[in-house]
């Protein structure tokens, strides 16, 4: 017998890790399968998205993800290494701490990690210390 549990709109998108448009968009394109059912208590049609396909396309997506975190062949590339010099762009602190490049331009903005502004260049404006990244209290 198969497994024909459908969610409800809000819990698909809890277990999904989707927002709502995403999910949607899925659906459109057959990835996610749903139904529209009679709302015992509103009386309202609503959508109800299939379990299995949703857990299908979590696993899909953890798949992607896991070669490019363990370097196997064909993963999507990864971050350049790290040259050895003294000033970094956000992508090679990114690479060189583990941190993403958004919570290392906040502590920039926040004035919590030193860096200079060098303007408009290939690699981003902002260029952080290496000694900075070291000294970051995490």
């Amino acid at each position: 017998m198969q497994n024909t549990e459908y969610l409800t709109r809000e819990i698909a998108v809890q277990h999904s890790g989707l927002a709502l448009r995403r999910l949607n968009e899925h659906a459109a394109a057959g990835r996610i399968r749903r139904r529209k059912i009679k709302d015992p208590v509103s009386g309202r049609k609503q959508w109800v998205y299939l379990l299995a396909d949703i857990e299908r396309w979590r696993m899909e997506a953890l798949k992607e993800k896991l070669p490019a975190a363990i370097g196997a062949p064909g993963a999507r590339s990864l971050p350049a290494a790290v040259p050895d010099c003294q000033w970094l762009t956000i992508d090679q602190a990114e690479a060189y701490t583990g941190l993403p490049a958004s919570y290392l331009q906040q502590l920039i903005q926040k004035r919590q990690l030193k860096a200079r502004d060098v303007g408009v260049r290939p690699g981003g404006r902002w260029r952080v210390a290496r000694v900075a990244l070291d000294k970051l209290a995490l």
